[in-house]
């Protein structure tokens, strides 16, 4: 068993209290939600330290490598962050040679931005670390329940994304 896992203690069962009440159990699959997310990136980030990438690196690469070409404002949108600073992350990149930013072929005041063959390689690099990561944290459950898991948490993020706010366009998957 990977070290990692024996030192997460996840070769071991959790302990079942009483059940809560239906509000109390909402109140806690939201704070558990929010819980796993963030530590699930913390512990991202440790893996992708090695590599020499930033979560916001591998977050934009990450994302362009799925929709590549995407204008810096749309990119922004995308990833919650404001322009100036999604901005200031693209110049490393750009310096890096990860990315390219090319004129919009219409709209002469946007940028499109594009991976590099360098990026592409970044990205395989990006996935093989995500098995080892998934390896990891998934361990125990079986692809059923990780087929299961993914239903689920797509759900929650459909019925989230029909809220009638006015949230920038999300990703569709």
């Amino acid at each position: 068993m990977n070290d990692r896992v024996a030192q997460a203690g996840l070769s071991k069962p959790e302990s079942k209290g009483p059940m809560p009440s239906a509000p109390q159990r909402d109140l806690r699959l939201n704070f558990l939600i929010h819980d796993v997310s963030r530590m699930q990136m913390r512990v991202f980030d440790s893996f992708m330290e090695p590599i020499g990438v930033t979560r916001g690196q591998w977050l934009v690469v990450t994302f362009l490598s799925r929709r590549d070409g995407m204008t810096q404002t749309a990119l922004a949108q995308m990833l919650d962050m404001t322009r100036a600073n999604l901005g200031a992350l693209l110049d490393k990149l750009e310096e890096s040679g990860l990315i390219t930013r090319v004129q919009h072929p219409v709209d002469r005041r946007a940028k499109c931005v594009f991976l590099t063959v360098k990026g592409n390689k970044l990205i395989e690099r990006i996935r093989d670390t995500q098995h080892s990561y998934a390896d990891i944290v998934l361990h125990g459950l079986t692809d059923a329940e990780r087929d299961t898991l993914l239903g689920l948490l797509g759900r929650i993020k459909k019925a989230i994304r029909a809220i009638d706010l006015p949230l920038p366009q999300r990703e569709q998957d």
